[in-house]
């Protein structure tokens, strides 16, 4: 006597015998986990915006201090900025919780009349989770008055 099994009912068989190899696969090998980054508000600027005020057209420097508020330390990467027109000075490394580090901004406001700002994007990241990069925006505000140039400080 010969046996005959249709086609749909041997495929039926492979799919769910290839079905609970990859079940107890994934049972027996579970993925790492990565715990969630830390929120986002990790990273505080005091001031998040350095207003200029009133200004004459020129180069103006200020300061922001940028405050870890989380509980692991975090490294600073890399600061971007929206414009060539500013210059920024930050010494990337590791700011420990509750640390903080300075970060000192020249803008030039040449040919930027009237009320203008730019920002700056600073990237970080916790040392245990790098592929969760954060940032953290700090602007810069300034009413530019197109008369003579000077140079200003504020922060």
């Amino acid at each position: 006597m010969k046996h005959v099994v249709s086609f749909p009912l041997f495929l039926l068989c492979v799919t769910c015998f290839g079905l609970s190899v990859a079940i107890a696969v994934y049972a027996w090998y579970e993925p790492t986990r990565i715990s969630p980054p830390p929120p986002s508000s990790s990273l505080v600027a005091k001031p998040p915006v350095i207003d200029f005020g009133s200004i004459r057209e020129g180069k103006v420097s200020g300061t922001s201090a940028l405050t870890n508020v989380s509980k692991k330390p975090l490294r600073i990467l890399h600061v971007f900025v929206s414009c060539s027109c500013s210059d920024v000075c930050l010494k990337e490394g590791i700011v420990p919780p509750g640390g903080s580090v300075e970060l000192s901004v020249t803008w030039n406001t040449h040919g930027r009349l009237g009320k203008t700002k730019t920002s700056l994007s600073v990237i970080y990241f916790f040392d245990e989770i790098e592929q969760y990069q954060q940032s953290l925006t700090v602007e810069l505000r300034a009413d530019v008055d197109g008369s003579t140039e000077s140079s200003r400080s504020a922060g």
